[in-house]
């Protein structure tokens, strides 16, 4: 991918991890949110999984952590 088209990825999902962020500071549904904000319900849930993938992409060197259920006492 070139420059420009890497740069304007970027600054999509920027765009969207505020309204994301928005969304979630703003103390009402979700659902209610993108009523009042004129955003489709679909769209938002297509746009805050298209962050997360973005952002688990950029840090996909974060080695995943394991956790043991058996020996785990935070579990029983």
């Amino acid at each position: 991918m070139d420059k420009i088209a890497e740069v304007k990825k970027q600054v999509k999902y920027r765009e969207w991890a505020e309204m994301v962020r928005a969304c979630r500071s703003s103390g009402i549904s979700v659902r209610r949110w993108c009523m009042e904000n004129g955003v489709n319900l679909k769209t938002y849930y297509y746009r805050l999984r298209r962050v997360r993938e973005f952002l688990c992409d950029e840090h996909r060197d974060i080695a995943p952590m394991v956790c043991d259920m058996e020996t785990s006492s935070s579990f029983v």
